[in-house]
């Protein structure tokens, strides 16, 4: 059986009936068109911590977890997802780790206990969550997880306990714009 290759038969004098980029350039479109479905993904943003943080007061800081995204649409919303390796030195300490959107803390407090581990168990855990945001603005807007803790040593993406474990884990934070 032969396989014939098909052409598109060659359009001359087509023009583009009105529309909201008629007469520009590709290049000088910046807003996507109006009329995208609402729960429709626009963007995704994503920054991949490969490095290790530790912390040791009861005051939030920053450890490189963070995003930035510039929504299109004041009226889209931002669904966050964080996945992070966390560990201390300590079982009696609890860690707490925090959301913000610039400097306003959208997620507060969510806290992690580290179970009693012997001097022979090297693990870390995974710290999971979601959250959808809705920042009203077409700026660019930063997205970041702080940490503190209340007694000994929190790590992120290293075990508490080393013990000539040198591997660092990959730890994520992930911005989607979507549609409103």
């Amino acid at each position: 059986m032969a396989i014939t290759r098909l052409t598109a038969p060659s359009i001359t004098g087509l023009t583009i009936p009105n529309t909201s980029i008629n007469n520009a350039s590709l290049d000088s479109v910046t807003a996507l068109p109006s009329g995208i479905p609402t729960g429709k993904v626009v963007q995704v943003q994503q920054t991949k911590l490969t490095t290790s943080a530790s912390h040791n007061t009861n005051s939030y800081a920053a450890f490189g977890l963070d995003v930035n995204i510039t929504p299109t649409s004041a009226s889209n919303t931002i669904l966050l997802f964080v996945n992070a390796y966390v560990s201390s030195n300590t079982q009696t300490a609890n860690n707490y780790y925090e959301l913000r959107r610039g400097s306003t803390t959208i997620i507060s407090d969510t806290v992690i206990r580290i179970p009693q581990e012997g001097q022979t168990v090297y693990r870390f855990y995974n710290l999971v969550f979601n959250w959808i945001d809705s920042p009203a603005t077409t700026s660019q807007i930063q997205y970041n997880v702080r940490m503190r803790t209340n007694a000994g040593v929190m790590y992120v993406n290293t075990p508490g306990n080393q013990g000539g474990f040198t591997e660092v884990a990959d730890s994520t934070i992930t911005a989607m714009e979507i549609a409103g």
